[in-house]
């Protein structure tokens, strides 16, 4: 009896972890090899890593930020059932919210890299065309998954020249 506990358990968790943190590992690598590649330039180039730490933390913040926030807004095929579920979404979304604002707001105020305004802007923009992209169903599938790609790595070549 209780080896069906554990595993009820283990599936809960694993529910939960999936409303939370991004599945796509795809996606994960889409994000991380610009990211470390500008990385790598910039240092190469002499930049400080402080600025860049607060570049990645921005950066995996609001990418671990999409998977709740889709969810909240009903663009994602999974569904929070319980009360406990949707508490997991509010709470995964307003920190990961909050780190990537002190990272990304740290970044504009004492390092006054600017510049970051505007690829946010761009992010943001290409998420709300995802999502519009999204509701139209099956069809605009693959244009959706173009427009996340495009997302996910149009900042990442911008990172060794914005950062001081």
């Amino acid at each position: 009896m209780s080896s069906v506990a554990t595993s009820l358990d283990s599936l809960q968790l694993r529910r939960l972890r999936s409303f939370v943190l991004p599945r796509e590992h795809g996606a994960w690598g889409i994000l991380l090899i610009p990211l470390v590649t500008g990385a790598c330039i910039g240092l190469a180039r002499g930049r400080e890593i402080y600025p860049l730490l607060l570049f990645l933390t921005a950066s995996l913040a609001l990418f671990c930020l999409r998977t709740p926030l889709e969810i909240r807004l009903g663009m994602s095929p999974l569904r929070a059932q319980t009360p406990s579920e949707g508490l997991a979404v509010l709470y995964a979304s307003l920190t990961y919210a909050a780190l990537a604002a002190f990272a990304a707001g740290w970044l504009l105020w004492r390092e006054e890299a600017y510049g970051l305004l505007v690829l946010g802007g761009a992010a943001a923009a290409l998420f709300a065309a995802q999502a519009g992209l999204k509701k139209l169903g099956r069809r605009a599938r693959l244009a959706a998954q173009l427009v996340g790609a495009l997302g996910l790595t149009s900042t990442a070549a911008d990172l060794a020249t914005q950062l001081k």
